[in-house]
């Protein structure tokens, strides 16, 4: 079945538990930096849209009767 004479074994991929830990912290980080970019956005957005719009009024300006004249033609 197995050859006796060849017991050495083929060398695997072998991940280092530190590369691991270090790789999943940052994937945690990158998370919750991502949710907290989300919120502040939504907030933003949230305060821009509920505020109300600005009333826009006319105010009438006396002007002399011949600049009235100019504008007209």
């Amino acid at each position: 079945m197995s050859n006796p004479k060849n017991k050495k074994q083929t060398p695997t991929g072998t991940v280092y538990s530190n590369y691991a830990r270090i790789a999943i912290l940052l994937l945690a980080a990158n998370f919750v930096l991502t949710g907290y970019v989300m919120v502040s956005l939504m907030k933003i957005q949230e305060t821009t849209t509920s505020a109300p719009y600005a009333k826009v009024t006319t105010t009438p300006v006396a002007t002399d009767t011949l600049a009235k004249e100019d504008l007209t033609q």
